[in-house]
């Protein structure tokens, strides 16, 4: 599957979004600076705890016939508009979304299945001019 720039740009994007999910949830505590030390390193943990998720869903998610990042990428793919102003918003967004999923699957049965689905459902639901 060959993708372009931009998708690659948008599905890092999304990456990040998911990886500092903790950080933007407590942004209005840390912008009124009511943010402590202890938080801080619980922030940290969440951080860490979130990566130790997306490790395993990267290793439990995938199959031969559809990687993690290829699904990742295909979902960044599929949410592009074409539109420049909306495309930096809704791509990353559903890449996040996707992201959360995933860590969710790890504890599932079965979860390249469930994954593929995933990934299918945005493909079906894809964003077309």
């Amino acid at each position: 599957m060959r993708v372009g720039v931009f998708t690659r740009v948008y599905a890092a994007l999304g990456v990040l979004a998911y990886s500092l999910l903790p950080v933007f949830v407590s942004l209005s505590a840390i912008r009124a600076r009511q943010i402590e030390a202890a938080d801080v390193g619980l922030m940290l943990g969440e951080i860490a705890i979130l990566q130790a998720l997306l490790f395993a869903a990267m290793r439990r998610c995938g199959s031969a016939q559809l990687s993690f990042g290829q699904g990742v990428l295909a979902t960044a793919a599929s949410m592009k508009t074409g539109w420049m102003f909306l495309d930096p918003v809704v791509a990353p967004a559903a890449v996040c979304l996707l992201l959360l999923i995933s860590a969710c699957l790890v504890f599932t049965r079965n979860p390249a299945h469930l994954y593929h689905r995933v990934v299918y459902a945005f493909y079906d639901n894809r964003m077309e001019q």
